[in-house]
């Protein structure tokens, strides 16, 4: 297989606007907290491959690097966080027209043991790449459906990836070296979803959304819906493609699931509370709001909608606070947090992502 190693990096010169973070309610758009922060671009190889721009969704940081599926390229991404330093891993799909979507080729994926597990919604196959030798290993294996998310479950050595079209989550098993998953069972969900997915390895549970004002929790080992939480979310939007609930995040030492709302909200939900509580929400400007991402050690939550990057606080309490918001690039939606202070947005009509420094002071 063939890989590329190399490093792109522009800074945009722009003022920047910042203050401390504390506890408090949601803080709505109109403070106009918009401030210009500083952006450093980091530009994705597109294989040369017709029109540019690249399809970016599921954007995920595991071990020492950033994952980045990279839709059409054929390509799986992988950014080291501290030299920038890009290597690009061979063998999926690819498409010479970027259309603005990210239905095209590697588009989430997933690391265990040392392996990345990357999901085609191209030929729907689950292919495993060595970031070692930056190849692909072993044997693809077909998923049921269109995959959307994969994530790992490191204890019961699992890949699990929602289908939303069959309305199910598929589970593979990756026992010896991990290069061959086999399917294992099938989670079946009532209700028109699942989308997102996140694991809490404290509590034993998944989480997922339906697409509606409702969150899953799925026991990890009996594989069942033992707890759904209502989000805050718009139970049905104007438009069937854009409505209530859509990415997720997770504090896990303290407990809160956190929600985008398609209709521009930000929903925080106690889930060590059987039922769940809603224990803060924050109006997002910008529009439509799609992925989140969460850093720990600040307790800052990080969503895009559709024209901002939102920086947000989340207090002990679970209340939200707005810290600042800075213009975006059209089309550029996912979002990471690297747990190093650092935040990238994937800019997709830019083939590449950007990275904003988070300076505010962690939240309490």
């Amino acid at each position: 297989m063939i890989y590329r190693s190399f490093l792109a990096a522009t800074t945009a010169i722009l003022a920047v606007t910042g203050c401390s973070a504390d506890s408090g309610t949601a803080t709505g758009p109109e403070e106009d907290l918009t401030a210009h922060l500083p952006s450093t671009a980091i530009t994705l190889p597109n294989g040369g491959l017709g029109t540019g721009g690249i399809g970016l969704d599921d954007l995920i940081f595991a071990g020492d690097h950033i994952i980045v599926p990279a839709g059409r390229t054929g390509d799986l991404d992988l950014v080291d966080p501290v030299t920038l330093k890009v290597t690009a891993i061979s063998g999926f799909s690819t498409e010479k027209q970027f259309h603005g979507s990210h239905d095209f080729g590697a588009a989430s994926a997933t690391e265990a043991n040392g392996l990345i597990y990357v999901a085609d919604r191209t030929t729907k196959l689950m292919t495993v790449a060595d970031p070692r030798s930056s190849a692909v290993v072993g044997t693809p294996v077909k998923f049921a459906s269109v995959p959307d998310y994969l994530r790992s479950v490191d204890s019961l050595h699992e890949i699990w990836a929602t289908e939303p079209d069959k309305q199910q989550i598929e589970i593979f098993t990756v026992a010896g070296d991990g290069t061959t998953p086999v399917h294992a069972a099938f989670i079946a969900i009532d209700g028109d979803g699942p989308e997102s997915l996140i694991i809490d390895h404290t509590r034993g549970r998944a989480y997922t959304n339906l697409f509606s004002n409702v969150s899953l929790a799925i026991d990890l080992k009996t594989r069942t819906v033992v707890d759904r939480f209502t989000n805050a979310c718009a139970k049905n939007g104007t438009d069937p493609n854009d409505r209530g609930s859509r990415g997720i995040a997770l504090d896990e030492k303290r407990g809160f699931l956190m929600v985008a709302c398609s209709e521009g909200l930000a929903s925080v939900v106690d889930i060590k509370v059987a039922g769940g509580k809603q224990v803060g929400q924050a109006k997002l400007p910008g529009g439509l709001v799609d992925i989140l991402a969460y850093d720990a050690s600040l307790n800052h939550l990080y969503a895009t909608t559709e024209t901002k990057l939102v920086m947000l606080g989340v207090s002990a309490d679970g209340s939200v606070k707005q810290l600042v918001a800075t213009s975006l690039p059209d089309q550029a939606r996912s979002v990471v947090a690297d747990g190093r202070g650092f935040v990238y947005v994937g800019d997709q009509k830019g083939s590449g992502l950007l990275r904003f420094k988070d300076t505010f002071a962690a939240s309490k």
